[in-house]
């Protein structure tokens, strides 16, 4: 049921970077339509594709699931219409009679990831998913100074006329 998916985004300002769209997300299992949803949703938003994107959450579809089925198909759907990479290549869901892959990670910006993965959890049936990006360095609260020479007193050939 579409009312009980989550989608929160937050926009990230940094310095000399384009804005970082950070989102979490929850797709419950039987919402077939959450991906074409989200699709829609930023094919109607002018500012989306100047924008970086990282989505991360419980998607509830295993991408390493052998059989290809139409929820994989919709999510490498909306991968590829927005050039997102799939960062989380590794169980994040283990019981006692299966593993699947449905804590994931998209970003637009692949390149400025410098590391994913996943990390046990001890209090959810769910592991920890985890990414790193790259921050541009750049000089905070730094004071500039600049030295100028009033040219008032002066005449054209740099006489001084006090």
């Amino acid at each position: 049921n579409s009312k009980d998916s989550e989608f929160l985004g937050v926009d990230i300002l940094l310095p000399k970077t384009k804005p970082i769209l950070l989102a979490a997300a929850y797709r419950p299992p039987k919402d077939n339509d959450f991906y074409s949803r989200l699709e829609d949703t930023f094919l109607n938003s002018p500012s989306f594709v100047q924008q970086e994107s990282i989505f991360l959450g419980d998607f509830n579809t295993d991408i390493l699931a052998k059989k290809d089925n139409s929820l994989k198909r919709s999510l490498n759907n909306f991968l590829k219409i927005f050039d997102m990479s799939q960062l989380i290549n590794e169980p994040t869901m283990i019981t006692d009679t299966s593993q699947t892959a449905i804590d994931l990670i998209f970003s637009s910006d692949a390149d400025k990831i410098t590391q994913s993965g996943v990390l046990p959890c001890k209090i959810s049936d769910h592991n920890v998913i985890l990414c790193t990006r790259k921050v541009n360095k750049c000089a905070f609260n730094r004071h500039n100074v600049t030295k100028i020479r009033s040219m008032k007193n002066y005449d054209e050939i740099g006489r001084a006329h006090v």
